[in-house]
C-alpha cells in the first residue's frame, strides 16, 4: 500500500501532536514541516533528517510532494494557508 505523505504547517505543541498522529496512522507518514522559528528548524533538522523543514507554505508547494497537510498556525492564518493548499491540489 502506498502511503500518504503528510505535512504540518506550524510546529508548535498542536503540530507536534499532529506530527505524531500522522506517523501513526497506517498508511502515512510525515515528510515535511513549514515553521518559521530558527530555533525549532534546527531542531527538527537535528532530530528528523528525513522531514524536510521549510520557513513558508510557498515553498514547501514549489517542492510537492504532499498528500496532504495539516494547519497549525495560529487560527486568524488558517482561511489564507487553507487556500493556499486548495489552490495547489492538496
Amino acid at each position: 500500500m502506498e502511503q500518504l505523505r503528510g505535512a504540518v504547517i506550524g510546529f508548535g505543541r498542536l503540530g507536534l501532536l499532529h506530527a505524531s498522529l500522522i506517523n501513526g496512522l497506517q498508511g502515512s507518514r510525515l515528510v515535511a514541516v513549514v515553521e518559521s522559528s530558527p530555533l525549532i528548524k534546527r531542531v527538527l533538522q537535528q532530530q528528523f533528517p528525513h522531514v524536510k523543514v521549510y520557513s513558508n507554505v510557498g515553498e514547501l508547494l514549489n517542492q510537492g510532494g504532499i498528500d496532504l497537510a495539516v494547519v497549525a498556525t495560529p487560527t486568524g492564518s488558517h482561511c489564507e494557508i487553507g487556500g493556499q493548499l486548495i489552490g495547489a491540489g492538496v
